[in-house]
Protein backbone atom coordinates (compact mmCIF):
# COMPACT_ATOMS: atom_id res chain seq x y z
CA UNK A 1 0.00 0.00 0.00
CA UNK A 2 2.84 2.40 0.77
CA UNK A 3 4.22 1.98 -2.75
CA UNK A 4 0.80 2.69 -4.23
CA UNK A 5 0.42 5.87 -2.17
CA UNK A 6 3.92 6.90 -3.28
CA UNK A 7 2.88 6.51 -6.92
CA UNK A 8 -0.34 8.47 -6.39
CA UNK A 9 1.50 11.31 -4.63
CA UNK A 10 3.79 11.60 -7.65
CA UNK A 11 0.73 12.10 -9.87
CA UNK A 12 -0.17 15.05 -7.63
CA UNK A 13 3.33 16.49 -7.94
CA UNK A 14 4.28 15.59 -4.37
CA UNK A 15 7.56 13.96 -3.46
CA UNK A 16 7.35 10.97 -1.19
CA UNK A 17 9.55 8.11 -0.16
CA UNK A 18 8.86 4.68 1.29
CA UNK A 19 11.09 3.90 4.27
CA UNK A 20 11.08 0.52 5.95
CA UNK A 21 12.30 0.99 9.47
CA UNK A 22 11.76 -0.39 12.95
CA UNK A 23 12.65 2.86 14.73
CA UNK A 24 10.19 5.65 13.96
CA UNK A 25 12.01 8.17 16.14
CA UNK A 26 15.24 7.72 14.16
CA UNK A 27 13.42 8.20 10.85
CA UNK A 28 11.50 11.24 12.05
CA UNK A 29 14.74 13.12 12.79
CA UNK A 30 15.66 13.17 9.09
CA UNK A 31 13.32 16.00 8.16
CA UNK A 32 10.26 17.91 9.27
CA UNK A 33 7.71 16.34 6.95
CA UNK A 34 4.59 14.22 6.90
CA UNK A 35 4.83 10.54 7.81
CA UNK A 36 2.25 7.87 7.04
CA UNK A 37 2.92 5.14 9.57
CA UNK A 38 1.76 1.69 8.50
CA UNK A 39 1.49 -1.14 11.05
CA UNK A 40 1.53 1.41 13.88
CA UNK A 41 1.42 -1.31 16.54
CA UNK A 42 5.12 -1.91 15.78
CA UNK A 43 5.87 1.57 17.14
CA UNK A 44 4.19 1.45 20.54
CA UNK A 45 7.20 3.17 22.15
CA UNK A 46 7.17 6.12 19.74
CA UNK A 47 6.83 9.49 21.48
CA UNK A 48 6.79 13.05 20.18
CA UNK A 49 9.92 15.01 21.03
CA UNK A 50 11.69 18.24 20.15
CA UNK A 51 13.29 16.41 17.19
CA UNK A 52 9.97 15.64 15.54
CA UNK A 53 7.67 18.32 16.98
CA UNK A 54 7.07 19.97 13.58
CA UNK A 55 6.41 16.76 11.66
CA UNK A 56 2.92 15.44 11.02
CA UNK A 57 2.38 11.77 11.82
CA UNK A 58 -0.54 9.97 10.23
CA UNK A 59 -1.52 6.61 11.64
CA UNK A 60 -2.64 4.25 8.84
CA UNK A 61 -4.46 1.36 10.48
CA UNK A 62 -5.23 -1.56 8.12
CA UNK A 63 -6.32 -4.33 10.46
CA UNK A 64 -9.72 -5.16 11.87
CA UNK A 65 -10.14 -4.14 15.49
CA UNK A 66 -12.46 -6.38 17.44
CA UNK A 67 -13.36 -6.74 21.08
CA UNK A 68 -14.60 -10.26 20.33
CA UNK A 69 -11.22 -11.98 20.58
CA UNK A 70 -7.98 -11.70 22.55
CA UNK A 71 -5.93 -10.60 19.54
CA UNK A 72 -8.34 -7.74 18.83
CA UNK A 73 -8.42 -6.61 22.46
CA UNK A 74 -4.61 -6.67 22.56
CA UNK A 75 -4.39 -4.50 19.42
CA UNK A 76 -6.94 -2.02 20.84
CA UNK A 77 -4.95 -1.77 24.07
CA UNK A 78 -1.80 -1.13 22.05
CA UNK A 79 -3.56 1.66 20.15
CA UNK A 80 -4.75 3.18 23.42
CA UNK A 81 -1.15 3.50 24.61
CA UNK A 82 0.16 5.52 21.64
CA UNK A 83 -2.75 6.93 19.63
CA UNK A 84 -2.31 10.44 21.06
CA UNK A 85 1.13 10.68 19.39
CA UNK A 86 -0.51 10.93 15.94
CA UNK A 87 -1.92 14.04 14.28
CA UNK A 88 -4.35 12.23 12.00
CA UNK A 89 -5.85 8.77 11.61
CA UNK A 90 -6.50 7.03 8.32
CA UNK A 91 -8.46 3.82 8.65
CA UNK A 92 -9.08 1.02 6.17
CA UNK A 93 -12.33 -0.21 7.74
CA UNK A 94 -15.49 1.72 8.58
CA UNK A 95 -16.23 -1.00 11.15
CA UNK A 96 -13.31 0.22 13.29
CA UNK A 97 -14.73 3.73 13.77
CA UNK A 98 -16.63 2.85 17.01
CA UNK A 99 -13.36 1.60 18.52
CA UNK A 100 -11.75 5.00 17.92
CA UNK A 101 -14.75 6.71 19.48
CA UNK A 102 -14.19 4.63 22.62
CA UNK A 103 -10.54 5.74 22.51
CA UNK A 104 -11.77 9.36 22.32
CA UNK A 105 -10.40 9.87 18.81
CA UNK A 106 -12.03 10.39 15.45
CA UNK A 107 -11.01 8.99 12.10
CA UNK A 108 -9.98 11.67 9.61
CA UNK A 109 -10.31 9.54 6.50
CA UNK A 110 -11.49 6.07 5.50
CA UNK A 111 -9.22 4.62 2.81
CA UNK A 112 -10.03 0.96 2.23
CA UNK A 113 -7.45 -1.33 0.76
CA UNK A 114 -9.20 -1.84 -2.56
CA UNK A 115 -8.71 -1.90 -6.30
CA UNK A 116 -5.69 -0.23 -7.83
CA UNK A 117 -3.92 -0.90 -11.13
CA UNK A 118 -0.83 -2.09 -9.27
CA UNK A 119 -2.88 -4.66 -7.35
CA UNK A 120 -4.43 -6.19 -10.45
CA UNK A 121 -2.92 -9.33 -11.86
CA UNK A 122 -3.81 -10.87 -15.18
CA UNK A 123 -3.88 -14.27 -16.81
CA UNK A 124 -4.75 -16.08 -13.60
CA UNK A 125 -7.84 -17.72 -15.07
CA UNK A 126 -7.49 -21.44 -15.41
CA UNK A 127 -4.38 -21.75 -13.27
CA UNK A 128 -6.21 -23.34 -10.37
CA UNK A 129 -9.89 -24.01 -10.99
CA UNK A 130 -10.38 -24.89 -7.30
CA UNK A 131 -10.43 -21.17 -6.35
CA UNK A 132 -12.62 -18.35 -7.64
CA UNK A 133 -10.67 -15.68 -5.82
CA UNK A 134 -7.04 -15.55 -4.72
CA UNK A 135 -5.79 -13.21 -2.00
CA UNK A 136 -2.12 -12.71 -1.43
CA UNK A 137 0.16 -10.42 0.50
CA UNK A 138 1.88 -10.04 3.83
CA UNK A 139 0.72 -8.03 6.83
CA UNK A 140 3.37 -9.19 9.28
CA UNK A 141 7.00 -10.17 9.50
CA UNK A 142 6.13 -13.85 9.69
Amino acid sequence: MALILNKEFKKLGLNSRVIVCDDLERVSRWSKDVYFVFTPHKFVDFRRSSDNRNAKFILYQQEQLSEANAFGVDRINQLRSFIDQYDHIVEASQMNVPVYKKLMRSVDFILPTAYHDDLEFRNMRGRNPKYDCLFFGRYSDK
